[in-house]
Order: structure tokens, then C-alpha cells, then sequence
């Protein structure tokens, strides 16, 4: 009856929220590095407690990364802080040109059930290797205001179509990993099949020997042509180093550099879809990335980007995204005018589930999904009675009219202690 009752609510699940579009809630994603780095952590601290007493004065939830590189993270909050929020950062001495991107939610609940200001040492999750200092620092004149001094060259959204299309000799690669690019990517896209971004480097470094390899033996007497590529991710930070990265890379054997030309879509994916128009493109507002600097009085006017380009300029037919792209929150997808997608996550192991898989005779609302049964670890019986017990609590809890988060914080009172299980939905960082 347990697992009945839980299927059976299964599909509806899914379609929670769909007819909720009161837009109560405004979405800033943000990001800057730092150009010279903070000397030490030291200011940081200082730094998370504004952060921290900001966020709740104006009941902001979210994750904001801070490091000695910069800033990093996804917020969300009532429609009228908003200003409060862009205006902190926009005066703020460090903060202030850092790159924005405003959205609205449609809906009536915000995309993240808490708060969290973090200090860690990357504002993005480490490839695992170290950029070329020396490189950084010729490159540093040469850079945009609030990106990585050697980041490769920004390609506009409303022009990576028409810069795909004039240049077929360019290799489109996904950076993000493979649980994300089958959701969805782009045409041509090339998929590193990464599991998680420290994977990403070794598969770059082999890629582009292979193919350097291939084009000097294909032809012997002609000129090597030039070796571009362009890359693409979810908000265009994780970009912002892997295409530094990338301009420094070399070849083991010849030392020669591995690529000649290195672009990246400016804002990633979320400022590409936000551009593709919707079925109900006149319910939606715009939302764009800029510079802080920029940026309207009002944080809830609809602004356009740098160039005047809106929301709504790619015909939904002649998008070369296919599919949704996954983000880091409890939309866990979004498609078309940024627009909340088809995919939940699994509460079992977190992985993005379609709503196909809703329907998989193997699926258990809150404690397994196809993908659960075969993983090892996932389908143990000892897993599996852990899964249906916190399930039961989270479904006590629904009827009581109180979230899994409450009874979290109740555990911790009670028990002077942490609550085992961190809230599900919850993202630990934001692209």
C-alpha cells in the first residue's frame, strides 16, 4: 500500500507547479573573479556575515560561494527585495561589475529551500588542475571585466548559431557531465561522457592530440589548418575555466599549443534558451545577463543584454538546443524561456528523472527510480529500508503541513545535533 500510494502520486508530482504563475519570486545568478585575488581568506569571513545578515533581512534562499578568486552562486527571493539585493552588489567595493543574471519564477514557491554562504577555495568546483599564473597575468589587460583573465573569446547568445554556422571547422564541445548532456545539448555537440569536471581536463588533453595527430598525417604538404573549438556549459562559469585552461594546454610531445582558437557561449546555455521563444512567450518576462554596472535602478525592470538583443529573438523551430538543460535546483530542468522543464529529481539517488521514467514498473516515488536498480549500492536492501523510512517521515511531515527542512531543524533541537540527511533539493552550487 505504501509503495501504491506513493506511485500513484508519482505523475502528479511531476506536474506540481505547472499552473502556478504568479511569478512571487525573482532569480539572480551571479559571478565575478577577482583581478588581483584577495591576499588571504581573512576578508572573507567578514564578507559571509553581510552576506548572511543580508540574505536574512530580505529572506533570500539559495547557496553563494565565496574565495579568494571571487564570487559565485544562484539566489532567489520575494519580488519586492529584489532591489534591495541587485543594489548590494551593484555598490558593493568588490562585488561591484559583477556579471547578473536576473529571472522570474513561475510559480508561487521559491527554487531553494534555504540559505547557505559557503567559503571555499574555488568558486566553482576544481578541475583539478592549476591555470598557467604567468599566462593569467599577460592575459590580465586583455580580459572582461568580472571573467577569468584568460577565459576564451564570448560568443553572444543570439549569435552562436549563426557563428556555428559560418565556421563548420570549429569542434562544439559540452562541458558539463554526462548525466546533464542527455538531457539535453546542443546540435554538433561533442560529449566528453565526464562524470563529474576533474574528468574533463584528461579527456581535453587527449582529444586535442588525437585530433592535431590526425590533421598533420591527413595532409603532409598543405598548410595545418588553424584548431578551434567552442565550449558551452550551464551558466557559463564552469567555461570560464575550462577555456582558460584550455589556451594554456599544450602538446606533450612538441610543446606546441593545442589550440589556436577558443570560444565559449557567453552566459551558457540558460542566456541561450532564455532567448528561444515559448508557446506563451507573452506570459513570460525577459531576463539577461550583464554587468552589474548596468543594470537598471529597478532590478524588476525587464532589461535587454549589452547589444539590445530580447527574449524571444530564436524561433522556438530554429533552436539548436534540443532537449533541457539541468540546473542545480528544485526546477532541476528548465527548457524555453527558461521555462520549468519535464525533469524531478530521484530522491533515492539523485539523479534527473523523466517523467518515462515515472511510469517504469521499477519506480518508487521518494525511494528508487530505474537508474537506482542498477547501481549496486542503490539497490541493497539495507538502502532500500533506509529510503522507505525517511520517506514515511517526509510524508508524516507533508500531512502535518511542514517540510522535510522542518523536521530537519526539529531533529537538530531535539537532539543538539545535525540532521543526517540534508534537504534533497538543495543545490551545493550554482552554474
Amino acid at each position: 500500500p505504501l509503495y501504491r500510494s506513493m506511485s500513484t502520486e508519482a505523475e502528479q508530482q511531476m506536474n506540481d507547479g505547472d499552473d502556478e504563475r504568479s511569478n512571487h519570486y525573482k532569480v539572480l545568478a551571479l559571478y565575478k573573479f577577482l583581478l588581483p585575488e584577495l591576499p588571504s581568506r581573512e576578508p572573507l569571513e567578514q564578507l559571509k556575515a553581510d552576506l548572511v545578515q543580508l540574505f536574512a533581512t530580505h529572506e533570500v534562499k539559495g547557496t553563494i560561494l565565496l574565495a579568494t578568486e571571487g564570487i559565485n552562486g544562484t539566489i532567489c527571493m520575494p519580488k519586492q527585495h529584489s532591489n534591495a539585493i541587485g543594489d548590494y552588489f551593484r555598490n558593493h567595493e568588490l562585488w561591484r561589475g559583477c556579471r547578473m543574471r536576473w529571472s522570474d519564477v513561475i510559480g508561487k514557491k521559491p527554487i531553494f529551500h534555504r540559505s547557505f554562504v559557503k567559503i571555499k577555495k574555488e568558486i566553482f568546483v576544481s578541475m583539478g588542475v592549476n591555470i598557467d599564473d604567468s599566462a593569467t597575468s599577460a592575459s590580465a589587460s586583455k580580459s572582461t571585466p568580472s571573467g577569468h583573465p584568460l577565459a576564451g573569446s564570448y560568443i553572444k547568445a543570439h549569435e552562436w548559431d549563426e557563428f556555428l554556422r559560418n565556421n563548420p571547422d570549429v569542434d562544439l564541445i559540452d562541458c558539463r557531465n554526462s548525466y546533464e548532456v542527455n538531457m539535453g545539448t546542443f546540435d554538433r555537440a561533442i560529449d566528453p561522457q565526464t562524470v563529474k569536471f576533474t574528468d574533463f581536463p584528461d579527456w581535453l588533453q587527449e582529444f586535442g592530440e588525437r585530433e592535431k595527430q590526425d590533421d598533420e598525417n591527413a595532409h603532409d604538404n598543405t598548410v595545418q589548418k588553424p584548431r578551434k573549438i567552442a565550449m558551452f556549459c550551464t551558466g557559463g562559469i564552469r567555461c570560464e575555466k575550462s577555456t582558460a585552461f584550455a589556451k594554456t594546454m599544450q602538446n606533450k610531445k612538441t610543446g606546441k599549443p593545442l589550440f589556436d582558437e577558443v570560444y565559449h557561449l557567453d552566459g551558457g546555455i540558460l542566456s541561450y534558451l532564455d532567448m528561444v521563444e515559448t508557446e506563451e512567450s507573452s506570459s513570460s518576462s525577459s531576463s539577461s545577463f550583464t554587468n552589474a554596472s548596468s543594470l537598471a535602478t529597478s532590478a524588476e525592470q525587464d532589461s535587454s543584454s549589452d547589444d539590445g538583443k530580447r527574449k524571444g529573438t530564436i524561433p522556438l523551430s530554429a533552436s539548436t538546443f534540443k532537449g533541457e538543460c539541468f540546473v542545480f535546483d528544485q526546477r532541476v530542468s528548465v527548457r524555453e524561456g527558461l521555462q520549468r522543464g519535464t525533469y524531478r529529481l530521484c530522491y533515492g539517488c539523485r539523479a534527473p528523472i523523466s517523467k518515462d521514467n515515472v511510469h517504469n514498473p521499477t519506480f518508487i516515488r521518494g525511494i528508487q527510480c530505474s537508474n537506482c536498480c542498477v547501481e549496486k549500492e542503490m539497490n541493497s536492501e539495507k538502502h532500500l529500508e533506509r529510503q522507505i523510512g525517511r520517506q514515511r517521515q517526509i510524508e508524516l511531515a507533508k500531512a502535518k503541513g511542514k517540510t522535510w527542512s522542518d523536521t530537519c531543524q526539529e531533529s537538530r533541537e531535539l537532539h543538539g545535533g545535525g540532521c543526517k540527511r540534508k534537504q534533497i533539493i538543495d543545490a551545493e552550487t550554482a552554474d
